[in-house]
């Protein structure tokens, strides 16, 4: 017998020893076992004895027990004698974490039967509490599983969703139903004959208006919109079949409005041919103001095109990341094109300027009809809302869009054309709490083909209710 140091307390011990009697760190002995040396840290006695020939006893199969420096020290790894012959089952179960194969490696590295070697792995897993990792098959029946029931969700939900579309369509086919039929409210004879009227005055030809549908009345009659040349146009009539007026779609321009001279629809409505370029440098010129943008992708689907004689008015929804990780940005873009060169004027992003002034876009200026209040009869005078006329002033500087009518003091029948009301005013204004005011000496409400008799006195003028049309007959 020869003597070692141990290598945790250099004191010598036999080197036939499996455990240092001083300290409890296991010794490495006779071993040809390479593999578990580099598993455990442990050999594996190859010498063939009675010894040996017990392995198959799982009575011979116990803790090791290890002093309180090496457990408080080193290590907590937990080591098994079999039969004398310590095994580390904590490097053993670490390299595998999976009861049957921890049970293989011992059975073939100790020649020890399978009772043996699975009671050594239940112990552990007893005392340890260990637990097994779930193997690739598992896991990927887990996966299989979850898939299965995602795609039964997502078909449930198609279903579900095919149902709503399909109710949804239904829905959509009796609204278009009924808007067909409210048309018949529409083209009515007389109002079908103003319509026509309007329409060519600004130069559309009625034949190539389509898709004529009815909104939400307003005020002082119904609503209904039409498409002519691929774009969409709101008319308002009043209750008497009347057009009030012709607007476009976006920027709302009346290019028809009762008592000015009528506009030409081609002004203002966009160029086919350039609209395509026109969206793709709006949004290239929006992405500039986007600190670092990437995707930069635009929404097509919320794009609104519109034009103002040779200014065109460009606002979408952007696609984009930055540093704030914001996605959806709403941006507007205008352009001024003139002999060919697009010019940018302004840029604002989610209603925030960028760059240049709306002030930029230009104004549009009509004219009223002339003498649009005087009649064949001297003694009636006709008076239009924001229609000035000869009578009318915009006597308030902070409202320029307030109109009065100064006609002559006397007496007076109304008669109301479009359903509204007026007030009779001092002509005197002053001022109360920093805002120009005048006092309201009297206010009439009235409806369609109402009449009533009024005095009109000296220093007093007569202000109309939103779209109000009088007739004044003097007595």
């Amino acid at each position: 017998m020869a003597l070692i140091k141990c290598p945790e307390c250099k004191k010598e011990v036999s080197d036939k020893a499996f455990v240092c009697p001083n300290c409890g760190y296991p010794l490495q002995v006779n071993s040809d076992d390479i593999t578990m040396k580099e598993e455990t840290g442990f050999t594996n006695n190859n010498e063939k004895s009675e010894e040996e020939n017990s392995l198959n006893n799982p009575k011979n199969v116990e803790w090791i027990p290890q002093s309180e420096k090496y457990q408080k020290n080193q290590s907590n790894d937990k080591i098994f004698r079999l039969n004398d012959q310590p095994i580390n089952m904590t490097k053993i179960w670490n390299k595998y974490r999976r009861k049957e194969q921890c049970v293989k490696y011992i059975r073939k590295t100790y020649k020890c039967d399978k009772k043996t070697a699975v009671k050594m792995v239940n112990d552990y897993i007893k005392q340890t509490g260990a637990t097994e990792k779930m193997s690739s098959g598992v896991w990927i029946g887990l996966i299989f599983i979850f898939l299965c029931i995602v795609l039964a969700f997502c078909s449930d939900s198609s279903d579900e969703n095919k149902n709503d579309n399909e109710q949804e369509s239904v829905e959509n086919t009796e609204s278009m139903q009924a808007e067909g039929n409210e048309e018949a409210e529409i083209n009515n004879p007389s109002q079908t004959e103003e319509f026509n009227n309007a329409v060519e005055a600004i130069g559309m030809n009625p034949d190539n208006v389509k898709n004529i549908k009815s909104l939400d009345d307003w005020a002082s009659g119904t609503r209904f919109n039409f498409v002519y040349d691929g774009f969409t146009y709101i008319v308002y009539a009043l209750g008497n079949g009347e057009i009030k007026s012709i607007e476009t779609e976006y920027q709302r321009i009346k290019i028809f409005e009762r008592g000015f001279e009528p506009l030409n629809y081609k002004d203002f409505e966009p160029d086919k041919t350039i609209i395509d370029s026109i969206t793709d440098h709006a949004l290239e010129v929006a992405s500039q103001y986007i600190e670092n943008a990437i995707n930069v992708k635009d929404s097509s689907f919320t794009t609104e095109v519109s034009r103002i004689y040779d200014y065109y008015i460009v606002t979408s929804d952007m696609k984009a990341k930055n540093l704030a990780d914001k996605e959806t940005f709403r941006y507007t873009v205008h352009f001024l094109i003139k002999d060919g060169q697009m010019e940018t004027k302004y840029v604002s992003i989610d209603g925030k300027t960028m760059y240049g002034s709306e002030d930029e876009m230009p104004s549009v200026e009509k004219k009223e009809i002339a003498n649009a209040e005087d009649v064949s009869d001297n003694n009636m005078i006709l008076l239009q809302y924001g229609v000035e006329g000869n009578y009318g002033s915009r006597d308030f500087n902070d409202d320029d869009n307030y109109i009065r009518y100064h006609v002559p003091s006397g007496q007076y029948t109304i008669k109301c054309n479009i359903r509204g009301g007026f007030y009779i005013e001092t002509d005197e204004i002053h001022i109360e709490d920093g805002e120009e005011i005048a006092d309201i000496v009297e206010q009439y409400n009235m409806s369609e083909g109402d009449t009533i008799d009024i005095t009109i006195e000296d220093g007093q003028c007569i202000s109309l209710i939103l779209n109000t049309e009088l007739e004044l007959i003097k007595k």
